[in-house]
């Protein structure tokens, strides 16, 4: 596809006079209608996954763990992606609602970019959970305690949810990509800004995830002093790895915005732009099939739950 300009009004929501309008969008075919399942498809798999991923952490008997209020932040924001983010994009593509339409884009907009903010503080918290396991494994319970990691996590959300407010409250367009059935805030429109959150998100997180992972693993396992905390805890491994995934599923889609930006060209079709958006979207469902797999407390919980679904179900007469 040869590289074209931007034209940055042809696709985002525009309110006159009590109508949304929005430019010429493609006719419906049976590629649209394949695209369409799959991401429906996504969300009743990752609200279901991510529920039952909940569901065991809850049921995980006498749970004092820190990392499962973690892993329940992370879940949560999964579910949130799956039952609040993309079912507003797909209820805005509708013209039945109105000014509704152009509401919940902007509502789905701002979601995207709040739990962005969520999932990078949260896997920031972990990472230092984790090195605190290892190097400081007998005052880690000290330091590490369930209050305080309450108090990590509602910092995240406040703070994520304060610090991507702006372009919700101000007048900042938003932008339906119909070739991917997403909304997304239109950066262009506020890029001091736009720099300020990623410097804000991106400078803290990055450094600690790459500081605190290589000093887990590169430091030898009779340095890990604590039972059950060790060097070779799957742990450790489970949550590189949701964190890793999470990278490698939005790393596409991000080198591909940051050079159609600087170029001010479109680089890419439409089912390249979908095939990116949707394989970013692909780690709500990879994180708790990564946790039931390698993490053993899920697995633990995994079983309470199960034992407990099957007592209740047989001590029900017939």
């Amino acid at each position: 596809m040869n590289a074209s300009s931007l034209n940055p009004t042809l696709d985002y929501y525009t309110f006159d006079e009590g109508s949304v309008t929005k430019g010429e969008l493609p006719p419906s075919s049976f590629l649209k209608a394949v695209e369409a399942g799959m991401v429906v498809a996504l969300c009743i798999s990752a609200a279901s996954t991510n529920l039952i991923t909940i569901a065991s952490i809850v049921s995980i008997p006498r749970s004092n763990h820190v990392l499962d209020f973690y892993i329940l932040s992370l879940s949560v924001a999964n579910l949130l992606v799956a039952m609040a983010v993309i079912p507003f994009s797909l209820a805005s593509k509708s013209k039945i609602f109105g000014y509704s339409s152009y509401v919940l884009c902007g509502l789905s907009g701002y979601l995207h970019v709040s739990l962005s903010a969520v999932y990078m503080y949260t896997f920031m918290w972990i990472s230092v959970d984790r090195y605190l396991a290892v190097l400081k494994g007998l005052r880690y319970e000290t330091i590490q305690t369930r209050t305080r990691c309450k108090c990590w996590i509602l910092f995240t959300w406040v703070m994520a949810t304060f610090l991507c407010s702006p372009p919700l409250l101000g007048d900042s367009r938003r932008h339906f990509y119909d070739d991917s059935f997403m909304c997304l805030l239109n950066a262009n429109s506020m890029l001091p800004y736009t720099i300020t959150l990623a410097c804000l998100v991106l400078m803290p997180s990055i450094p600690t995830l790459s500081y605190t992972y290589v000093c887990i693993f590169t430091t030898p396992a009779t340095q890990a002093t604590k039972d059950d905390v060790g060097h070779n805890n799957s742990d450790h491994i489970s949550t590189f790895i949701i964190t890793s995934i999470f990278v490698l599923l939005w790393l596409p889609w991000g080198l591909l915005s940051i050079v159609e930006f600087s170029s001010d060209k479109i680089l890419s079709g439409p089912t390249l732009r979908f095939w990116l958006l949707f394989l970013g979207q692909l780690h709500t469902i990879w994180t708790p099939l990564v946790l039931w797999s390698t993490c053993g407390r899920c697995r633990l919980g995994l079983r309470a739950m199960c034992r407990l679904c099957f007592k209740t179900g047989t001590s029900v007469p017939v």
